[in-house]
C-alpha cells in the first residue's frame, strides 16, 4: 500500500473511541468551569436589577413625600409606588419587593428586596434594603459596595 491509499483508508474509518473520549473529557472540564461562572453572572445581573428597582421605588416615595408631606398616601395605605420592575422581579421569582415591617411611616420608609427562588442561595448579599435617607443595607456577608 502506498501512502495515499493508507491515508484514504484512515479517513474512511472515522474517529477512534479514544479521540471521542478525549473530546468529551475536554468539554466536561470546560463545562465544570464555565457553568458556575455563568450562574454567578446571572445572579449578579438579577441583583443589579433589584438594586435599580429599589432606587426607582425610593425616588417614587420621595415624589410622594413632596406631594403629600408624608410617605403615606392615606393614613391606612401602605403601598409601593407603581413600578414595572416590582412585577418583573416577582414574575421571574427572583426577588420579593416590599416595605419592611411597620413601614412606611409618615416620615420614614424602608423598602426591601428579599431573594427567593433561584436567587435565594445568594448568601453574599441576602436581603437588600434602602431607606428614606438613601442608606443601603444588606443582610448577607458581602459589603454594600459589592452588593449595590
Amino acid at each position: 500500500m502506498d501512502k495515499a491509499s493508507r491515508e484514504r483508508q484512515w479517513r474512511e474509518q472515522g474517529f477512534t473511541l479514544i479521540e471521542v473520549m478525549i473530546v468529551a473529557a475536554i468539554i466536561a472540564i470546560l463545562a465544570t468551569i464555565a457553568y458556575p461562572s455563568y450562574q454567578r453572572y446571572v445572579s449578579d445581573t438579577w441583583r443589579g436589577r433589584a438594586t435599580a428597582c429599589l432606587a426607582e421605588l425610593a425616588q417614587g416615595m420621595e415624589r410622594r413625600y413632596t406631594s403629600n408631606m408624608s410617605y403615606l398616601v392615606d393614613a391606612d395605605e401602605q403601598s409601593l409606588p407603581s413600578n414595572q420592575c416590582v412585577s418583573e422581579l416577582s414574575d421571574e421569582n427572583r426577588y420579593t419587593i416590599g416595605f419592611a415591617d411597620k413601614q412606611p411611616q409618615s416620615q420614614t420608609f424602608i423598602i426591601e428586596a428579599t431573594p427567593n427562588g433561584a436567587q435565594a442561595p445568594d448568601s453574599q448579599c441576602g436581603t437588600l434594603s434602602v431607606d428614606q435617607a438613601g442608606q443601603r443595607s444588606v443582610t448577607g456577608s458581602g459589603s454594600i459596595g459589592d452588593c449595590f
